[in-house]
C-alpha cells in the first residue's frame, strides 16, 4: 500500500495545480468575442502622407501613429463631372497609378479666381470634402466629409485602389491632433490611425498652397 500512496499524492497535487491554472487563466468566453477584420496596414505604409506632419513640426514623430478605429464610406450619389467648375480642377487632381481614378481634394473646398494677374485660390466654405473621380465613368462621388474642425493636408495613393489621407483635427485650444485615413475605394472600408503628439501654432493649408503653386506654374493638360 505504501507504494501506492506516493503516486496518488502526486496525482492529487497535479489535479490541484491544473485547477489552479484553470482558475488563473481566463476562458475564451470571459475574454470576450474577438472580431476578425482585414489585416491592418503596417505603420510604415503610412509614410507617404506622414511626411507632411514633420514639415509642419520637425520634432514630430511619424512612428507615433496607432490604429484608432474603422469606418466606411457613406453612400453618396454619383455626380457627372461635365460642369466647367469641375473641369478646371481636372489637371490637378491626384491620380492613381493607371490614371483610372483620381482623388479630388480641391473642387468642393476651393474657388479659383484671378487677382492682380495671378491665379489665386480661396476657401469655398467651412466644411471639408474629399471626392473620388472615376475617369471611365466621368463621375465623382464623396469619399470623406467633415466639419471645420478637421483639415486634410495631403493625399496620396498607396495602391491602385487604396488612398491615404493625412489630416488634423483641432482639439479645443491644445492644438491639432494628426490622423491618417486608409480608404479602400473598392469596398469603401476606412482604417483610421492617429497620433497623440499634438501640432501647435499656426497651421498652413498645405493643399491650398499646392494647388495655387500648380495653377501658377507651367500649365499642363491631361486627356479627359
Amino acid at each position: 500500500m505504501k507504494k501506492l500512496i506516493l503516486p496518488i499524492g502526486l496525482l492529487w497535487l497535479v489535479a490541484c495545480s491544473n485547477n489552479a491554472d484553470q482558475k488563473a487563466t481566463p476562458t475564451e468566453s470571459s475574454k470576450g468575442t474577438t472580431v476578425v477584420t482585414d489585416e491592418l496596414p503596417d505603420k510604415d505604409e503610412l509614410a507617404p502622407v506622414t511626411q507632411v506632419f514633420t514639415n509642419l513640426d520637425s520634432n514630430f514623430n511619424t512612428g507615433s501613429f496607432y490604429p484608432s478605429g474603422i469606418d466606411s464610406v457613406q453612400y453618396a450619389q454619383l455626380v457627372k463631372i461635365d460642369s466647367g467648375s469641375m473641369k478646371e480642377f481636372i489637371p490637378y487632381l491626384i491620380y492613381n497609378a493607371d490614371s483610372s481614378l483620381a482623388a479630388d481634394p480641391y473642387s468642393y473646398n476651393y474657388i479659383i479666381h484671378q487677382q492682380k494677374g495671378k491665379t489665386k485660390v480661396s476657401e469655398a466654405g467651412p466644411d471639408v470634402e474629399i471626392g473620388l473621380v472615376d475617369l471611365k465613368q466621368n463621375s465623382r462621388r464623396r469619399l470623406w466629409f467633415s466639419g471645420p474642425s478637421s483639415l486634410i493636408l495631403d493625399a496620396k495613393w498607396k495602391s491602385k485602389n487604396e488612398l491615404l489621407l493625412g489630416g488634423v483635427e483641432q482639439i479645443d485650444t491644445s492644438g491639432y491632433q494628426p490622423f491618417v485615413l486608409v480608404i479602400n475605394v473598392t469596398n469603401n472600408h476606412i482604417d483610421r490611425w492617429q497620433s497623440d503628439e499634438m501640432i501647435t501654432g499656426q497651421l498652413n493649408d498645405v493643399l491650398k498652397q499646392k494647388l495655387e503653386a500648380q495653377l501658377n506654374a507651367t500649365k499642363t493638360t491631361r486627356a479627359f
